[in-house]
């Protein structure tokens, strides 16, 4: 027999989140009310650049598998990890081969460029794929991983990953190459043991978090602990780039981005250290005019039902 009752809904109050991006509207444990959540993403592009959850922006160039995130304390199997390889020989630069990602003991490797493809528990799939709550599409060379439960998504776009999840189930919980998801910058880079290292020793914290890989046996001698030094600095552009587009008028817009001296910086970087155009032409489109969450739509949205949610 049911029972009807009348629930008071508090006005939420919408929230400041740290990392600037919109808070979004979801539901309360017991599916009658909604409240704010702030989202957190982390993104990798180019050959090699990342941005943690909390903001901090730094440079990895290498071979290998690595925990991009990883929960301290295990509530939802989740895990992805990031495969790299060499891919210029005129520096050392690094591309991403594969995404691995698990959830609730379902594993995913997932390859992104001019022909994505997936493989779902070691069963290679076609796209769409949904299986075990886990939503897997794909609209040209976007890839879209979602996983309704956790309010999580991952996206690949040829040479640009994101990862977005939200604080309420995730924060204080995180740790690998996309940080610590604390609202704190300061212990953003950790290395395996904890140790909490300067806000400017990701690059080297990043080494920590290598995963042994048996189809590259070279990598069980890759350096991890590696002690922190002061970032290279980006190499001397002696010509004009196709980086210099973004001070045009087409991308005046995107100059608004806060972030965007980094991501143009970046686009120099990858132009001159590595003379590749596909890659700096990646960090100007997917990085000076990033997306924001709130954009997908697909099956489960963000508002949609989580852990300890009615169904």
């Amino acid at each position: 027999m049911f029972k009807i009752e009348h629930v008071a809904c508090e006005l939420p109050v919408k929230p400041k989140c740290y990392n600037g991006l919109n808070p979004v509207r979801v539901e309360t444990q017991d599916g009658c009310c909604s409240k704010w959540d702030c989202e957190y993403d982390c993104q990798i592009w180019g050959r090699r650049h990342y941005r943690t959850f909390d903001g901090i922006f730094y440079n990895f160039f290498e071979n290998c598998a690595h925990i991009l995130v990883q929960e301290i304390i295990p509530k939802y199997n989740f895990t992805v990890i990031l495969d790299n390889y060499y891919c210029t020989s005129s520096a050392p630069k690094s591309c991403q081969q594969t995404l691995i990602i698990l959830y609730q003991g379902n594993v995913i490797h997932l390859t992104t460029g001019p022909r994505p493809s997936i493989t779902f528990n070691g069963i290679a799939e076609s796209f769409p794929h949904n299986a075990e709550g886990i939503y897997i599409s794909k609209m040209g060379v976007n890839v879209r991983v979602h996983i309704p439960y956790i309010r999580t998504t991952i996206t690949g776009h040829k040479h640009a990953i994101k990862i977005q999840v939200p604080e309420q189930y995730f924060r204080d919980n995180t740790q690998g190459q996309c940080g610590s998801l604390s609202r704190n910058m300061n212990d953003e880079c950790k290395r395996r043991n904890g140790k909490v290292e300067p806000p400017n020793c990701c690059h080297k914290t990043a080494f920590d978090w290598k995963i042994d890989d048996p189809n590259k046996p070279e990598c069980s001698a890759a350096p991890t602990n590696v002690p922190c030094a002061p970032p290279s600095p980006p190499p001397s552009c002696e010509n004009a780039t196709v980086c210099d587009v973004l001070k045009g008028n087409s991308f005046s817009g995107c100059r608004n981005n806060k972030h965007f001296d980094f991501y143009n910086q970046a686009c120099q970087y990858d132009n001159c250290g590595a003379n590749s155009t596909e890659a700096d032409c990646s960090s100007g489109e997917d990085g000076s005019c990033e997306s924001r969450p709130g954009s997908d739509s697909g099956p489960g949205s963000n508002s949609g039902s989580g852990p300890g949610s009615h169904s």
